[in-house]
């Protein structure tokens, strides 16, 4: 009657009890090479592009990743996406200039290249048969001794090395370091038929990912070594 807003005293109870603004978590602190790499990974690069574009080894930029999704709290590539998208400024970009994510599901398979480093020819076609029986696009490399190794390593620059501590008179280890030199974006795994503390502790030194016993190296650890190097089709 007097001109004035009425307000129920009901709705005012409500408007009394209207929840707190809601603060916006603090986002992580990202080096520049993190952003660096997380905008690759958004890009839809995989490790092995990943290394080649930043001119580090595989295994660095796997220990990247690793500490990247701690950090994000995130378990998977896809997850790290989908955190940059809710959180654009992560890479000094807002909503409006972020551009769309691949969707990897229609990005063709590129043809992997593989290295098989070992003096038995017999053992070497063993492993090939097994691999393409796994992924029938890798194209296997075999080479007998240190020197052809560095040769199709140098041409091709495999993701994946495969090298026998024995090499007939050579050593597979001295191997692994002429190899890593020429090809440091190649993941080297280390095998033996007689494995050995030492060999293990040399090997690793000297640029390999991992050392295996030659006996565990079947269908089921040639797949699981595929899909950690992104190999598997």
């Amino acid at each position: 009657m007097a001109g004035e807003r009425w307000v129920s005293s009901r709705l005012l109870e409500r408007l009394d009890q209207a929840p707190p603004p809601v603060v916006e978590a603090d986002l992580p602190k990202l080096t520049g090479r993190q952003r660096e790499m997380l905008h690759l990974l958004y890009k839809g690069l995989d490790n092995y592009h990943i290394a080649a574009q930043l001119d580090l080894s595989i295994k660095t930029v796997e220990n990247h990743l690793t500490g990247l999704y701690r950090l994000l709290d995130v378990r998977s590539r896809l997850e790290a996406v989908n955190y940059i998208i809710q959180h654009p400024e992560l890479l000094g970009l807002s909503p409006s200039t972020l551009p769309p994510a691949p969707d990897t599901r229609f990005i063709p398979r590129s043809k992997q290249t593989m290295l098989i480093v070992d003096d038995n020819e017999r053992y070497r076609q063993q492993l090939s048969r097994m691999v393409l029986s796994i992924n029938d696009q890798v194209q296997i490399l075999e080479a007998d001794n240190t020197g052809r190794a560095v040769q199709l390593a140098g041409q091709h620059r495999p993701r994946l090395i495969l090298i026998d501590v024995v090499l007939g008179d050579e050593n597979g280890i001295q191997c692994v370091q002429r190899v890593t030199k020429i090809s440091p974006t190649s993941r080297i795994l280390l095998f033996s038929a007689y494995p050995d503390s030492e060999f293990h502790r040399e090997g690793l030194a000297a640029g390999a990912s991992a050392f295996l016993d030659k006996k565990n190296l079947d269908s089921a650890a040639l797949r699981q070594i595929l899909e950690d190097v992104n190999m598997y089709a």
